[in-house]
C-alpha cells in the first residue's frame, strides 16, 4: 500500500522523534555511566612511591607512603607492581592495610623476570 499511495507525512515524523528520543536515551545512561564510574573510581588514598630496589632477577623491594582518606575506618589493599624495561608487569603483589592507615612501608615483590621499575598502583577499600 505504501508503494501505491506512499508514506504518511506524520509517519516520517513519528519515525524522526521516536529515533531523536532513543538517542537521546542512550546518551543520557552514557553519561551517567561514565559520571558513576569516575567518582566510584576516586577513592581518595595519597600514595607516594619513596623508591624501589632490585634485589636479584627475582625480587623487588618497593618502599611506599600511604594515607587513607579521613573519616573512612576500613581496610585497604593496595597493588604493588614491578615492571620490565619494556614497561611489562614482571611482578605483582597486594597487600592488606588496617583501617586509617597512614605511614611508610616496604613491601617485597618476586619477579618472574628481571624488573627495573617499582611502584605502588593502586589502592581500594574491601
Amino acid at each position: 500500500m505504501q508503494d501505491r499511495y506512499g508514506t504518511k507525512p506524520h509517519s516520517e515524523k513519528r519515525r524522526r522523534l521516536i529515533v531523536i528520543a532513543l538517542g537521546s536515551a542512550l546518551l543520557l545512561l552514557f553519561l551517567i555511566w561514565a559520571i558513576s564510574s569516575i567518582t566510584a573510581s576516586e577513592t581518595g588514598f595519597k600514595t607516594q612511591t619513596l623508591g624501589y630496589t632490585i634485589v636479584f632477577d627475582q625480587q623487588a623491594t618497593i618502599r611506599v607512603h600511604v594515607e587513607s582518606p579521613q573519616g573512612i575506618d576500613r581496610p585497604a589493599t593496595c597493588a604493588v607492581q614491578v615492571l620490565n624495561e619494556g614497561y611489562a608487569v614482571v611482578g605483582y603483589r597486594e597487600i592488606t592495610l588496617p583501617a586509617k592507615f597512614s605511614g611508610d612501608i616496604e613491601i617485597k615483590v618476586n619477579t618472574s623476570k628481571l624488573g627495573v621499575s617499582g611502584s605502588l598502583d593502586k589502592c581500594w577499600f574491601k
